[in-house]
């Protein structure tokens, strides 16, 4: 299980979770309700994780992380 992506708006780390999904990539959602708690503990650690569930997949995953975040900036 490896990190994969965080970034401080869920929608944003939602939607490379759906992209991911699409593709056949087991992964998940961390910290989807610590935002609340950032005056706590520190801003960043509160930001939505996702997960890619099996190792094997990582590389996978990034290219379409990677193409994702290609067409974010187009």
């Amino acid at each position: 299980m490896k990190m994969l992506f965080s970034a401080p708006n869920l929608i944003v780390v939602s939607q490379l979770k759906d992209m991911l999904e699409r593709d056949g990539i087991d992964c998940f959602l961390k910290n989807e309700i610590l935002s609340g708690l950032a005056p706590e503990i520190p801003w960043t650690e509160t930001w939505p994780e996702l997960w890619v569930q099996n190792d094997a997949d990582l590389s996978k995953a990034e290219a379409v992380k990677t193409d994702w975040e290609e067409a974010m900036l187009a």
